[in-house]
């Protein structure tokens, strides 16, 4: 389940805590650590003007640090509850150029495909991933 915050243009995802989160994209650590009532917090600095900012977490990946290098679809930080957070879900938000977009409507720079050969396990993988997540949604009350 997924809630969009018009305030503050955050997809909030109600997950199971200490679900590992990876990197979207390459990328250079901004901010990692204690922020306030987003609670651990981590930002990364993207190419074209991206930013990614990953809020409420239970901790931060081995090694990562600001100033560090991450690459895409590397465990970053892993999903918690500090902060003003009521219950364990990853509060993601997508700055462009200073400005915070809309993630959900946003035309990102494509990425690699996913290569034939791997195409159906992923779809597989997505599928089994989305029915836990509807059905851990739905203990939370989301």
């Amino acid at each position: 389940m997924t809630r969009m915050s018009a305030r503050f243009l955050t997809v909030v995802l109600a997950v199971v805590a200490l679900l590992g989160v990876l990197a979207v994209s390459d990328g250079t650590v901004g901010i990692a650590g204690w922020d306030e009532g987003n609670g651990i917090s981590l930002l990364l600095r993207h190419r074209s003007g991206y930013q990614t900012m990953y809020n409420h977490l239970s901790k931060l990946a081995a090694g990562i640090r600001p100033g560090g290098r991450v690459v895409q679809r590397q465990v970053i930080d892993y999903v918690g509850l500090t902060g003003l957070a009521t219950g364990p879900h990853l509060d993601y938000r997508v700055n462009k150029n200073d400005v915070w977009v809309n993630s959900l409507s946003e035309r990102f720079i494509p990425g690699e495909s996913i290569a034939t050969s791997e195409r159906a396990e992923f779809q597989a993988d997505t599928r089994a991933l989305l029915t836990r997540l509807e059905r851990e949604a739905a203990f939370w009350g989301y």
